[in-house]
Parts: C-alpha cells; sequence; structure tokens
C-alpha cells in the first residue's frame, strides 16, 4: 500500500515512481494499493478504483468505468483526468465510457471532429502579446548567483546569472525541476537567503542589507508544509497573530475580512494542526494576508492536495490579489499555472531558460520537455489537434471545439 507517493514530485520523477510500481506490479506479481489524487496518473497506470464516502466502499469499478461517471464524482469533489471530463462535455454529459488516457483522448477527439466534417481544429489566433508593466517593479534580481555547500566540501550552483523583474498586479509562477533554483529564488526575497553574486531588490530596498524581519513588512512565505504558519491553539489566534504583534488598530476588522475572504467561518475556532489539508492552505492564506505585504510568496500551494481543493486554492489566489500587489508561486502543478498565471518563469538548473506568459510557455513543448516540465493534457490535447494559441482549460478548450464545429 502506498500512500500518495507523488505528492512533493516533480512530474517526470513522479512518472518515474508509477513505472517503477508497475513494474513490481506485472513482472513480480505484486498487489499495489495506491491513495492518490492525480487522476491523470490514476486512469495511467491503475486497473480499477475504489470510491469511499463516509468511511464507506460506494462502489469498485474498472478504472476506464469508474473515472467516466464524470457527473458522481464530480458531486463528491473529486476530479476525473482532463481527457475524460471534456469527452464528457463535448457529448451533452451522457452516460458513457470515456477515454481516461491522453492517447485514447487524442484519438476520440479526432474522431470526434471527423464526425462533424472536420479533420482537425487548425484555425489560429494570435498568441496574446506580452505587455510591458509601466509601473516600477517590486522585486528586481540582477545578476544573482548563489551555490550551496556540499557534503564533499565542494559548492553546487542553484542559481546562474538571473536578471529578472516583477512588477504590481503580475501572477507569476515559477516552474521547474526539482532543484531548478524556485525555491532559493522566493527566499531571496525575504532575506532569509543572501545572494553570494548580484543584488536582490525589494520594494525599493536592497534585500541583502536588510533583515528578514524587516523585509516581512514588505514580503509574506507561505511554506510548502502549512503548518508551519500555525502557532497558537485556534485558526482565530494564528489569523490575528501578526496584528496582534503590531498592535495594529483596526485588527478585528482585517481578520474578519480574511475570514470571510478565505472562507474560514466553519473552523475558525479549531486548531489549524487538525485541519484538511486543502482547510490548512486557506488559513494559511489568510496568516500571510494579515501581514498586510505588498508582495505573496507561495511554495507549493497545492501540494499534496486533491484536485477539488486545488481549484479552490486556484479561487483563492484570485482574492489574495485584493490583499496585495504582486503574487508569486513555485509550483509543479502546471494545471494551476495555466488557469492562474499570467507570467511564467522556467527555470533549468538554476538559469532562466524562458519568461513568457502561459500560451507562449505552453505552446512550445520542446522547451518544457528540455526543463522536465509536463504539460497539462488539455494543452497536450492542444498541440495533438494543432490549436494555436493553446486552449489552457478543460472549460476553455470545450467552448472553442463546439463553436469551431457549429459553424461548419
Amino acid at each position: 500500500m502506498v500512500d500518495e507517493p507523488i505528492s512533493q514530485l516533480d512530474p517526470q520523477n513522479a512518472q518515474i515512481v508509477y513505472e517503477k510500481l508497475t513494474l513490481l506490479n506485472r513482472e513480480l506479481g505484486k498487489t499495489i494499493l495506491v491513495i492518490e489524487h492525480h487522476p491523470e496518473f490514476i486512469g495511467a497506470y491503475c486497473d480499477s478504483v475504489v470510491l469511499l464516502k463516509a468511511g464507506q466502499v460506494v462502489w469498485k469499478r474498472p478504472v476506464a468505468e469508474a473515472l467516466s461517471r464524470v457527473d458522481e464524482l464530480i458531486a463528491n469533489d473529486i476530479y476525473p483526468p482532463q481527457v475524460t471530463r471534456i469527452a464528457h462535455e463535448l457529448n451533452g454529459h451522457a452516460a458513457a465510457t470515456y477515454p481516461v488516457t491522453l492517447d485514447a483522448g487524442t484519438r476520440y477527439l479526432k474522431q470526434w471532429l471527423e464526425q462533424r466534417g472536420r479533420a482537425q481544429a487548425t484555425i489560429s489566433q494570435p498568441v496574446p502579446p506580452v505587455t510591458t508593466p509601466s509601473a516600477q517593479p517590486l522585486v528586481t534580481f540582477q545578476n544573482i548567483s548563489h551555490s550551496y555547500k556540499t557534503l564533499d566540501g565542494g559548492r553546487k550552483p542553484v542559481l546562474q546569472d538571473v536578471y529578472l523583474n516583477f512588477h504590481p498586479g503580475e501572477r507569476v509562477a515559477l516552474v521547474g525541476a526539482n532543484g531548478a533554483g524556485k525555491s532559493t529564488l522566493l527566499k531571496m526575497i525575504t532575506g532569509l537567503v543572501r545572494p553570494q553574486e548580484g543584488r536582490v531588490h525589494v520594494s525599493g530596498q536592497d534585500a541583502r542589507t536588510q533583515s528578514p524581519e524587516k523585509l516581512a513588512n514588505h514580503v509574506a512565505l507561505i511554506y510548502q508544509d502549512p503548518q508551519q504558519m500555525f502557532i497558537e491553539d485556534s485558526i482565530r489566534g494564528d489569523v490575528g497573530f501578526f496584528l496582534k504583534e503590531r498592535k495594529v488598530a483596526d485588527m478585528e476588522a482585517i481578520v474578519a475580512k480574511a475570514v470571510e475572504d478565505f472562507r474560514l467561518q466553519e473552523i475558525y475556532e479549531r486548531d489549524g494542526r487538525l485541519l484538511s489539508g486543502g482547510q490548512m492552505r486557506r488559513a494559511s492564506l489568510a496568516i500571510g494576508a494579515c501581514m498586510r505585504p505588498q508582495i505573496m510568496l507561495l511554495d507549493e500551494p497545492t501540494s499534496s492536495l486533491d484536485v477539488a481543493d486545488r481549484r479552490q486554492i486556484a479561487v483563492m489566489l484570485r482574492k489574495l490579489e485584493t490583499w496585495v500587489r504582486l503574487v508569486m508561486i513555485a509550483t509543479h502543478d502546471m494545471e494551476l499555472v495555466a488557469e492562474w498565471a499570467t507570467r511564467v518563469v522556467v527555470l533549468q538548473r538554476g538559469r532562466v531558460i524562458a519568461d513568457g506568459t502561459p500560451e507562449e510557455i505552453f505552446g512550445n513543448p520542446n522547451l518544457l520537455d528540455k526543463a522536465r516540465i509536463r504539460l497539462p493534457q488539455v494543452v497536450r490535447l492542444s498541440h495533438a489537434l494543432k490549436l494555436q494559441p493553446v486552449r489552457l482549460s478543460v472549460e476553455d478548450f470545450v467552448a472553442y471545439l463546439s463553436d469551431q464545429t457549429a459553424t461548419t
């Protein structure tokens, strides 16, 4: 039995884990029972699915049949693979067995298009241009290089020759394989890591000369493990802790707004360390927001969450923009990047190898293969059907195909 085996891995390493589990099953005859929130891996590697509800087994079905029960699964906050949901939407929620893997989905959609008189969906639209912000940047990296000591006494580079500016209003996603330098970049903004070469400016201040306590007036970092944000015995105490320590006059009004914005009303009096993963994430966002920073940084905000909770975090990130001027995340969750980010910075071995809109970055599969980034299924389907620009969400993909086939 394996519990969430890929929760903190980049997609390439996640695939390797499932390939090894498949090897154990097929060549050594081992029965593998996996608790998993990533529907794409369930569709690609599992033989059957068991649905649990309130501690009871609802059913056990073959994987294709199970994941095709789209409406029932979504009613239970379980989201099937994107290809399955697309097929289900295009067929008006009809009961059927739908594709659950990318290859099967590609064949299904090509056949669906042919039946409507189209060989493929090839109508192109221009990629939205990158707009140059007029405001002064809130964060500037100038010629940053940094390395860590290794056990043998050497140095391992983690950032090399980084030049970046981040402006108010941007939704920035830092992406790349494990070890690419994403977390180090975020920690430099907080002052927790000081660059060995180059300069980092945060809200006009040189981060190398400011303590993390001083920079906390401008920057809040939400760690990958949200439990590190909990100090008090209740969410009420944790959300208001920073404001209380700083003796902010309108503390109660600020806390009340955070509780409403981040949907904490029902868990307000509970100990944050005893909450579910999604509840912890929402609470940690409220804690960070009440620190009243200009810049919010989040390290893997959807790690270990199921699809329903990941979708809720995307909503909360948009709500966060009413509290801060700049939001940056480091993540392996490409569905979140596709649906939320306005700017994607791709890191590989400490170097910036690409910087652009999601349409530009996801429109270049060779670049993402180089960076060991696994595209969302909806984007890979876009490439297979030659859609330009690529579609970034299930809803956008379905609407586009429905519109195009309706005109033929």
